[in-house]
């Protein structure tokens, strides 16, 4: 089983003087797009051989076009640029929300060919501002890469704002497996148990569906919630506790289990403890619901939990989803400033071995 560790500035910076570099990161229009970077800027700036960057971007529509948010996302491009090497500096587009597997294999492409090339040992990638489906693809590519990649280490980071703007919605439409996009009502159909590992959203918007498909087929006991009450970012936990009263009370009637980690790095190592718990002891007929609704390090560390299982030739139950909004929301400002970026990575001292 796998274990995170979380890296200090100074961890940080002092890798990036001994390896060579490629630091992945999405241009966004939110501020903390950049926190990662500005927090390390000065060791990239002194680094010799230059720190490699690439910029992910995500095209417009004519849906989605906002000019004020499109000067937002230029200024924050314009400040990495201004900040880093020009030769050193590479980009990919998306297409998303369309997402099709031949633009993620020129992304695997583009990966593989710089760790090759310029002889990467460590990449820092900052997930903050990425949409949660184009999040699910990017961890799994970057996990299939340092698999035949082993001298690699990877560095995540994320940034977490000083607020929210109002009550945020994270997504509308249905709930779906992330994966293959089959609905949980669909899903759910002639399966006669279920159970549920969730980290409400702020908005809770999720949680009264959650509660009306899977009420009849909860196993016992078979709810586990997570409920970060980070002391520096109060507000918006009692946030989250306020507006998912009504799974919290579920759960409660259910004999579930209520998780308050006090840390982000706390929080992810308590998830994937509680995934390993509940994926070893379930039946294979049981459908596990995997609900990453609150910050993306719930989503990320899930999945590298599940790339370390398939890694390790463990067999994992076919009825695992992940669950998603059919439509996230990515496109309207819904955070304020940056509070505190974070770092983490693998705990290779901590491992715990898998027995299958």
């Amino acid at each position: 089983m796998i274990k995170l560790r979380e890296y200090s500035k100074e961890e940080v910076c002092e890798r990036i003087k001994n390896n060579k570099v490629l630091f992945i990161t999405l241009n966004s229009f939110e501020k903390r797009s950049t926190a990662a970077f500005r927090t390390i800027e000065n060791s990239v700036i002194q680094s010799k051989p230059a720190v490699d960057i690439l910029i992910m971007n995500i095209g417009n529509t004519a849906r989605n076009h906002n000019v004020i948010l499109e000067i937002a996302k230029e200024q924050n491009r314009n400040y990495i640029k201004e900040h880093t090497n020009p030769n050193s500096l590479s980009n990919f587009d998306f297409s998303y929300p369309l997402i099709d597997q031949q633009e993620m294999n020129n992304f695997h492409t583009q990966i593989n060919k710089l760790i090759q090339d310029k002889a990467i040992s460590l990449i820092i990638f900052d997930f903050s501002c990425i949409p949660r489906k184009l999040l699910f693809y990017i961890t799994n590519t970057l996990c299939d890469i340092l698999k035949y990649n082993s001298r690699v280490e990877l560095i995540y980071s994320y940034s977490l704002p000083e607020e929210y703007v109002g009550r945020p919605l994270e997504g509308v439409g249905i709930l779906k497996d992330i994966n293959t996009g089959e609905s949980l009502r669909d899903i759910l159909v002639n399966k006669d148990k279920c159970m549920l590992i969730d980290a409400p959203s702020i908005s809770g918007s999720e949680s009264p569906l959650l509660i009306e498909l899977i009420e009849k087929r909860l196993i016992s006991s078979g709810i586990d919630l997570f409920l970060p009450l980070l002391s520096d970012h109060l507000h918006t936990s009692l946030q989250v506790l306020q507006n998912n009263v009504n799974i919290i009370s579920f759960a409660l009637n259910k004999s579930g289990k209520i998780f308050y980690p006090t840390s982000i790095i706390y929080a992810i190592n308590e998830w994937i403890t509680n995934l390993e718990e509940r994926l070893s002891n379930s039946e294979t007929k049981t459908v596990i619901l995997i609900g990453p609704f609150n910050i993306k390090p719930f989503l990320v560390c899930s999945i590298l939990y599940l790339n370390s299982k398939s890694n390790n030739n463990v067999k994992i139950n076919s009825n695992v989803k992940i669950l998603q909004w059919s439509q996230p929301i990515s496109n309207t400002i819904y955070s304020n400033g940056i509070l505190k970026t974070y770092f983490f990575g693998l705990d290779k001292k901590n491992l715990v071995s898998d027995v299958s």
